[in-house]
């Protein structure tokens, strides 16, 4: 049978000038947030530091001994790891993020463009080149008399998309995500906090 990847543990890393900061974090599936339980439980974490400017390496210039450093790293601290996925914590000046709503009956092939139209607008990218985003469905709301869906957008370039890629690869995962620091720790402060 296939694996849940639903409870799959998650590899989560973020970078910070020269540190590399990660987490291992088993996900729960039934969480009863009344009763004040976290949804999950801490499998590892921990804290490698670089000589060098590891966030720039990956999140800007790009430079290879980065990728090659942290690529060991990964490999070494997620040793054995169940994880599925690895997801990458960066600060806001690396990447384009923005709320915007879509109405609620656009199919998702329509709803996609207007997300990617929207992105390569506010991150300047040309027409001709690809734009990835990472859009998360939100709050619904009723705009002009219509429902609308509020999404979190995050656009990732394509140097950055291939660096990434190389992380999870290095992790022995398929794919990665992106989330901005102000969002994940929003994302802690609503697990953690009982309803």
């Amino acid at each position: 049978p296939m694996p849940d990847v639903s409870r799959a543990p998650l590899a989560v890393i973020g970078l910070s000038g020269s540190a590399l900061r990660y987490a291992e974090i088993e996900r729960d599936a039934a969480v009863d947030r009344s009763a004040g339980r976290v949804p999950g439980r801490l499998l590892r974490l921990g804290t490698c530091d670089f000589e060098v400017d590891i966030e720039q390496g990956v999140l800007a210039d790009g430079a290879p001994y980065a990728i090659q450093g942290i690529g060991e790293a990964l490999r070494e601290v997620f040793k054995d790891t169940a994880a599925q996925a690895l997801v990458v914590v960066a600060h806001p000046p690396h990447t384009t993020s923005f709320f915007t709503p879509v109405p609620v009956g656009l199919d998702a092939a329509a709803r996609d463009e207007q997300l990617r139209q929207e992105a390569a607008l506010l991150a300047d990218v040309s027409s001709e080149e690809p734009v990835r985003v990472r859009a998360v469905p939100l709050r619904l709301d009723t705009l002009a008399g219509a429902p609308h869906r509020w999404h979190h957008v995050t656009h990732v370039s394509e140097p950055i998309h291939a660096r990434l890629s190389l992380l999870a690869r290095a992790l022995g995962v398929d794919r990665y995500d992106l989330s901005d620091s102000p969002r994940a720790a929003a994302a802690i402060v609503r697990a953690t906090t009982a309803v």
